[in-house]
This record gives C-alpha cells, structure tokens and sequence, in this order.
C-alpha cells in the first residue's frame, strides 16, 4: 500500500503545475461569475458552466484525487503496519518512507524488504 501511495503522490507531483493551473483558472471563472446572470441559468433553474470550464474543472478533480488517494491510502498503510517488526526493522536500517520519499527510496526499501525475505525463507528450508 505505501507503493501504491508513494506512486500515486509521484503522479500527482507530475501534473501539479497543470493543476495548480487548473486551480487559478477556476478560482477566476468563480470569481469573476456573476450570480445574478440570467444567461448562467438555464430556463429549469440548474447552473450552465461552459464546456472549457467543465473540462478543466474535470481535468484538476482528476489530478487533485491521486493527492487525496495518495494520502488515504498512507494512513491505511499506517494502520496495517504499526505491528509489523519487519517494516520497523527496515526503517531503522534503510530510512523510513514518507509520502516525500523519492521512487529511488522506495525502490532501495523494497529491495532490502524482499532481500530480508529471502533470507528468512531460506533459513526455514
């Protein structure tokens, strides 16, 4: 699940400047949005965004939600691994990971992980 997590945040952290983008333009449409504007109500009182403004908005929920999931699933991970001896054992001789960590940190931990787990299996055979 931190994999996951960390590969989600790597993806996020690839299109931030579009969302943040994305962001500003939104945060202007909205602001400069007249409410009382007949022409943005449609004849059944529902709102008429344009289309470039749907899409864009579309565009940043896409990007926003690998941050949220990134982040929900870091917790999770959290909870699962509060009792795993191995993860604690890896962070004091590896680092621990953070949702900042670089994919190369994530790469040496999951090595050293799977490398201790092969050693473990061949001392049981």
């Amino acid at each position: 699940m931190r994999c996951q997590s960390l590969l989600q945040m790597a993806m996020f952290c690839s299109r931030r400047e579009p969302a943040l983008r994305h962001s500003r333009m939104l945060t202007d449409h909205f602001r400069s949005w007249s409410w009382s504007a007949s022409s943005s109500v449609s004849k059944s009182g529902s709102l008429l965004v344009p289309q470039p403004v749907q899409q864009v908005a579309a565009a940043y929920i896409s990007i926003t939600t690998l941050l949220l999931s990134a982040h929900h699933i870091w917790e999770q991970a959290d909870q699962i691994a509060r009792g795993s001896g191995l993860l604690r054992e890896l962070d004091s001789a590896v680092g621990p990971l953070s949702l900042m960590s670089s994919m190369s940190a994530l790469v040496r931990y999951a090595r050293h992980g799977l490398h201790w787990i092969r050693l473990d299996t061949q001392k049981r055979r």
